[in-house]
């Protein structure tokens, strides 16, 4: 027992005596080592001047902007080569303008980018979009550099943005966020500059009757068709005939401005419509001719209704196809309503 006394007293502080003292040492200096200095906070403000080159085939447009830039650290960010915007397919920036004041440093910036959008044509020509604009950083993430936005922003002129072929922006606002995703680098958020622009066609009515006038006046043309005389064949079959090859070359002249997609858009169901009224009109021609001639072979009062069933039934097809129309052009309002709510 006494030896292992001496044992313990003896040994024990040469095993044990340093391991606590440095262990509690290089605890600190680890901790001190780890800390993390605070991200940079980068002053922005913007101003949109132009959205232009709506192509819907090709799923883009343009946007024109101003943006202004200010930091603490003069020389230590380059964004006009670290900067970058989500869906871009094509980006330029130039600086046009900036300052060094002490420790404060501005950056002035014209850029115009290419946006990758999917274009939602579900009510063209009634339509209204919502682009957006993601803006970050690049080189830097959320660990090093946050955005801040002025309000208001100091740039004026905000809401005077030049749209063209057509368009009117009614609603713009931005908000800063963290994203993560947006980079090559997945593992980091980065703080963004998100830009929100909700805007409709100003003249859409117009646009609407540019547009579908061939169709409307190919089914006229059919309609008129029913007040020949059923005797005269060549006539009431020729001209129905002539406006299906009309409302379908129509057709394709408009899809010829619109994305591919699978989805039924007002423009498919006005045409689907006007095909189906068209045909209509020549059933309705062969069945009276077919009682004419007396090849349709019916009872004596069944003959009676379908000849006064012949005699209104141009204001059947005329009533029909004016409450579907009228029908779907409401229904695609009530749509772009609710989407504009929903944005």
């Amino acid at each position: 027992m006494k030896r292992f006394a001496y044992i313990f007293f003896v040994l024990g502080p040469v095993l044990f005596a340093g391991k606590p003292v440095n262990a509690g040492g290089g605890g600190k200096s680890g901790e001190t080592s780890l800390l993390k200095a605070a991200p940079d906070t980068i002053l922005v403000s913007y101003r949109i001047t132009r959205v232009s080159d709506f192509d819907f085939r090709n799923h883009q447009y343009v946007v024109d902007m101003l943006l202004n830039l200010e930091d603490n650290h003069p020389g230590r960010f380059d964004f006009r080569n670290e900067l970058e915007i989500c869906h871009a397919k094509d980006l330029r920036m130039r600086i046009i303008d900036s300052f060094v004041e002490g420790s404060r440093e501005g950056t002035l910036l014209k850029v115009r980018a290419t946006i990758f959008h999917d274009f939602d044509v579900t009510g063209y020509p009634f339509d209204g979009q919502h682009l957006k604009l993601k803006i970050y950083d690049e080189v830097h993430d959320a660990r090093h550099l946050v955005f801040k936005l002025l309000k208001p922003v100091n740039l004026p002129g905000m809401m005077d943005s030049v749209l063209e072929d057509g368009w009117k922006m009614h609603s713009l606002d931005s908000a800063i966020a963290l994203d993560s995703g947006i980079s090559c680098d997945e593992e980091h958020q980065f703080s963004s500059l998100n830009v929100m622009m909700d805007i409709h066609r100003e003249l859409a009515a117009g646009l609407f009757l540019k547009i579908f006038i061939g169709m409307y006046v190919a089914f006229l043309v059919a309609f008129a068709a029913l007040f020949i005389d059923v005797r005269e064949v060549e006539p009431r079959f020729g001209l129905p005939v002539g406006a299906l090859f009309g409302a379908i070359a129509n057709k394709y002249i408009v899809e010829s401005l619109l994305p591919q997609s699978p989805q039924f858009n007002i423009a498919d169901w006005l045409h689907s419509i006007t095909f189906v009224f068209i045909l209509l009109v020549i059933v309705s021609s062969i069945l009276a001719l077919r009682l004419k001639t007396g090849k349709l072979r019916l009872s004596r009062p069944a003959m009676k209704m379908a000849l006064r069933f012949e005699r209104v039934m141009p204001m059947w097809i005329l009533g029909a196809y004016v409450a579907l129309n009228t029908t779907c052009i409401v229904w695609i309002f009530l749509h772009e309503i609710m989407a504009d709510r929903a944005g």
